[in-house]
């Protein structure tokens, strides 16, 4: 690897991971290893290579997101470093995952240090709102914050550039009973990634899907792409049989006639410019003390530059958004067009004030958080990249930058429905779409979707099993023969079975689970009881 090769590595990160501008196509990029490991892929010229290495990455990490939308390790940096590694000294994937899981938990401090860069921008901006600079609050929340974490790069540079060497030096040192336990512990982590979306999405009365799955799989060595469409098809059903998809639409239609005759300042222009505002910096300025804030403010710059003429008008304008304000960027959209509707209606001589709007805010930013949590980083981006895995385990490419394109386009058309629709419908049509039933119907759908694609994955790619052997005088015993007689892939489930135990009640601290599988898996590994 060459200096320049390192330095654009760190340019990629940065780009993608600090900067976390237009969020819906970003997000993929530090969410998920695989569509960075095919970044340095094309950096280091073996993308084939490299997807293979984020492929057996992606299965630890799948739905590694915690409420609020962080994640305890940064995956970004997990997948460089393995993929680096990887490509530069020949190592298997399976033994990447020993350097690269670390490096992700190391990693993490950077971000810490981002946030921390970003508080001050805040301030900076808070000083701008007052002045009535609309340029200044963009400047602190759009420029300056990038420019200073540019710098935070710079490790990540050095670890790139060194660590292949540094790596390769310490596994000719390594004995042999320690390089099996590094390779078993590539065998079991895949199972603390479906563990978490089971935590995620698995209610107890769809959880035969789950089984459904893994037994689909197991006995009939079904391929996971039809698994996906049969999944898609028993959702449909069951959401049909149970009534919930005719009932819940009913209950969002809106009175559009009653809308008709209404005065508007803003045109459609004037809204979807907020809306890509939003769309561009919703993450961008995240920190610890107002989250996304500061982006809300900037997202409502289109609509204050157009509706408010004097500075004094201005400045409490962007003094009322640069609040502390937290949602789910896509689907917490809605809250941001109705807050564009009411500060119109506002403008126009309504009596709204500051308290209104704050309190919708407020009010409805949690449940939209929640519930965008839960679609788009627990259930819709892990079942879309858990489709292009078997792609990836093959070495295709396209398995690198497909899942970025679906997620983010989709994601990004979602986000501008409803953004319009709250803008369209005020306050109103968030209590609607909350009381309808419609989130709990998509939830529902994707959840057994979900399930039955985690089982199948499950029985592929949780590959655990025992060489040992009991000697008796009749003869010789395989355990593993024994345990696939009671049934194919018990090993498997009971790893996987541990796992969702240990996060479900002894602690949801992701960090923790990860260094005891480390510990599981040298031990067990390297004393030859699993494989």
């Amino acid at each position: 690897m060459t200096i320049v090769q390192a330095i654009i590595i760190g340019l990629i990160y940065f780009l993608f991971r600090f900067t976390q501008l237009g969020l819906t196509f970003s997000a993929p990029f530090f969410f998920s290893p695989l569509p960075m490991s095919f970044c340095v892929g094309l950096v280091l010229g073996d993308v084939s290579t490299a997807v293979m290495v984020g492929a057996q990455l992606q299965l630890i990490y799948l739905g590694l997101v915690s409420p609020g939308g962080s994640a305890p390790s940064d995956v970004a940096i997990a997948a460089m470093v393995g993929t680096s590694v990887a490509l530069t000294t020949g190592m298997a994937p399976e033994m990447a995952v020993v350097l690269a899981v670390p490096a992700g938990l190391i990693g993490r401090q950077l971000n810490v240090l981002a946030y921390t860069i970003n508080v001050a921008c805040t301030h900076l901006g808070d000083k701008y709102a007052e002045e009535g600079s609309i340029k200044g609050v963009i400047m602190s929340g759009a420029l300056l914050p990038n420019i200073s974490k540019l710098l935070l790069t710079i490790p990540l540079v050095i670890v790139v550039y060194f660590g292949p060497t540094v790596a390769e030096a310490a596994m000719e040192a390594i004995p042999q009973w320690l390089l099996n336990g590094f390779a078993t512990i590539g065998s079991i982590m895949p199972a603390l990634g479906f563990a978490i979306m089971l935590n995620v999405i698995g209610k107890k009365q769809l959880m035969p899907y789950f089984a459904v799955g893994f037994l689909a799989v197991q006995y009939l060595d079904i391929p996971i792409l039809p698994l996906a469409i049969f999944g898609t098809v028993m959702a449909f059903l069951h959401l049909t049989f149970t009534g919930k998809i005719g009932e819940n639409a009913k209950k969002i239609e809106m009175d559009e006639e009653s809308l008709a005759d209404e005065k508007h300042l803003l045109t459609k222009k004037d809204v979807t410019k907020s809306y890509l505002m939003w769309w561009t910096f919703a993450e961008s300025t995240h920190n610890y003390e107002r989250l996304l804030g500061h982006s809300f403010c900037m997202a409502m710059t289109p609509i204050i530059k157009k509706l408010y003429t004097t500075k004094e008008d201005i400045s409490a304008a962007l003094q009322r958004h640069m609040v502390f304000f937290n949602t789910e960027s896509v689907w917490g959209s809605v809250v941001v067009g109705i807050t564009v509707a009411m500060e119109e209606q506002r403008a126009m001589g309504a009596n709204v004030p500051d308290s209104a709007i704050n309190g919708i805010k407020t009010g409805l930013m949690g449940p939209f958080a929640g519930i965008g949590d839960t679609l788009s980083y627990g259930t819709l981006l892990p079942i879309i990249l858990a489709l292009f895995v078997p792609l990836a385990k093959a070495g295709n490419p396209i398995s690198g930058i497909a899942p970025v394109l679906i997620f983010g386009f989709l994601s990004l058309f979602i986000g501008l429905w409803l953004f319009r629709f709250g803008y369209k419908f005020g306050s109103k049509s968030a209590l609607t779409l909350l009381k309808s039933g419609m989130f709990e119907s998509i939830i529902t759908g994707a959840s057994i979707l979900g399930l039955l694609m985690i089982g199948g994955l499950v029985a592929e790619y949780v590959n655990v099993t025992t060489p040992l052997v009991i000697t008796t005088g009749v003869g010789e015993y395989a355990i593993q023969d024994i345990f696939d007689s009671i049934i194919k892939g018990l090993l498997p489930l009971l790893t996987l079975g541990g796992v969702y135990a240990f996060i479900n009640k002894v602690s949801k601290n992701y960090v923790v689970a990860i260094l005891l599988l480390f510990i599981i898996g040298i031990v067990l590994g390297g004393l030859g009881i699993i494989a």
